[in-house]
């Protein structure tokens, strides 16, 4: 039985898992903890961030005309993206932006050249868009969003 690990970096906030929620959660955690209920509930993370896109049906049947292109093109207006991490059984998860998280695969690189280079203005602009999906959600962080190192694994 082999296990695989992949790096994973985003920029967001570490919403925890659902573990950290409820009378015995982590206190750190407990300002996404609506956030977290959706997550349980439909354990589709594209579902979550597609029904905010204004006009997209998550309901929609795929086999009706024209569904891949309007899903496509619905993607693309996403405000976020909530990606998981840690173990399978065991998972946590990030708020992030659509684009803004690079996964690397065991035994493989990645040139993150693009992140390392952010402008102040630049690393601003995705902090405010972040915000801007915070505040859709209903959601108060208690700081600012983070460029984030963690692992995968199966």
């Amino acid at each position: 039985m082999g296990m695989s690990s992949d790096g994973v970096l985003a920029f967001g906030w570490d919403l925890g898992s659902p573990g950290d929620y409820g009378n015995y959660g982590d206190e750190k955690f407990q300002w996404a903890s609506s956030l977290m209920e959706k997550i349980e509930e439909s354990d589709d993370f594209d579902d979550i961030a597609m029904s905010y896109v204004p006009g997209w049906d998550v309901d929609e049947d795929w086999r009706n005309p024209g569904y891949f292109e309007r899903a496509k093109a619905a993607k693309a207006l996403r405000y976020f993206e909530i990606i998981s991490y840690n173990h399978c059984d065991y998972p946590r998860y990030i708020l992030t932006l659509p684009g803004k998280n690079w996964v690397v695969c065991t035994g493989d690189t990645k040139d993150v050249t693009e992140v390392m280079s952010y402008s102040t203005e630049e690393l601003v602009e995705l902090r405010v868009k972040l915000q801007n999906a915070a505040e859709l959600l209903g959601l108060e962080p208690p700081e600012n969003p983070k460029l984030l190192l963690t692992m995968d694994w199966d």
